[in-house]
């Protein structure tokens, strides 16, 4: 099942916890050690346990929890991320007066934002938006979409990647043999890291269907 086709059964569960008082009680059925349990809702809607914890930005599902649950957070409904509370106070800060990021500028670096920069001054731990599992992995994407919208035309703070990869590639015009462009590397880039989101999906379905093997292994022993 695509990604778009879980915002509509979404859609639908979120509008069912909320209250008459438009506030979000009914939620507390719903939180495991005082965040909301991705895995149960997911179950509850027929997905797969991972359909709202995608490693990548991108993911719409994902998305839409992560939003639902930074507004739970606001509201004081569930527990608080200090490094998630230390990143809004960083984008609050950033994006200045004019809500235009220009203060953004200082902590870019090449097609990103410097993430080392911003740990040293905002605070941010260091372990939960960095490595290849991220402790916070909210919070990471959070950061992708940040450094997404900064791409914008409409800010233009941070340089898009393809930009980037035609200055190198008319910089650097010699190429040995059997290389690749750095733009065929972005592409393959960004397809590895669609195919690990879909992955991720695929350990949840293949879990399920082992259990059931399993079973039909032991039915045959049984019947021998």
């Amino acid at each position: 099942m695509d990604s778009t086709d879980k915002i509509k059964p979404f859609a639908a569960w979120v509008a069912s916890i909320k209250g008459q008082d438009g506030q979000y009680g009914l939620v507390e059925d719903w939180l495991l050690r005082g965040k909301l349990n991705r895995a149960a809702i997911a179950k509850k809607l027929g997905f797969e346990p991972t359909a709202f914890e995608q490693t990548c930005h991108l993911d719409l599902a994902t998305r839409a929890m992560d939003e639902f649950a930074h507004m739970l957070r606001q509201k004081g409904i569930i527990k608080i991320d200090v490094n998630i509370q230390r990143f809004d106070e960083m984008v609050s800060k950033l994006s200045g007066d004019d809500n235009k990021f220009s203060a953004a500028n200082e902590f870019v670096s090449g097609s990103k934002l410097n993430r080392k920069k911003i740990i040293e001054e905002f605070g941010i731990g260091k372990k939960s938006i960095t490595g290849k599992r991220p402790e916070n992995p909210e919070l990471a994407r959070m950061f992708n979409r940040l450094e997404d919208m900064l791409r914008l035309p409409e800010f233009g703070i941070i340089s898009p990647v393809d930009t980037i990869i035609r200055k190198n590639e008319q910089n650097n015009t010699s190429m040995p043999k059997g290389a690749i462009s750095l733009s065929e590397a972005a592409k393959l880039t960004q397809r590895i890291l669609e195919l690990e989101s879909e992955n991720e999906a695929l350990k949840g379905s293949y879990g399920r269907f082992s259990e059931v093997a399993k079973v039909y292994r032991r039915l045959g022993q049984m019947k021998q």
